[in-house]
């Protein structure tokens, strides 16, 4: 199953940095790390459309013919 680690920021400023939040959480470089604002809807809205872009990207790869 895709999934999108998407971080919180609160006033534009990061507790951490994104590689470090990566580190962490032992990511791998294919799954997306976004940087969002939980309290704005717009940014709510664009976190969202990553996670569905990536999650379509996953069904239509997995569904193309091997040539």
């Amino acid at each position: 199953m895709p999934f999108v680690v998407a971080v919180n920021t609160f006033d534009g400023t990061l507790a951490h940095h994104l590689d470090d939040v990566r580190w962490a959480l032992a990511m791998q470089d294919h799954v997306p790390l976004i940087t969002f604002d939980a309290r704005a809807r717009l940014s709510v809205r664009d976190a969202l459309l990553v996670v569905l872009r990536t999650s379509f990207q996953r069904v239509t790869t997995a569904a193309a013919p091997v040539s």
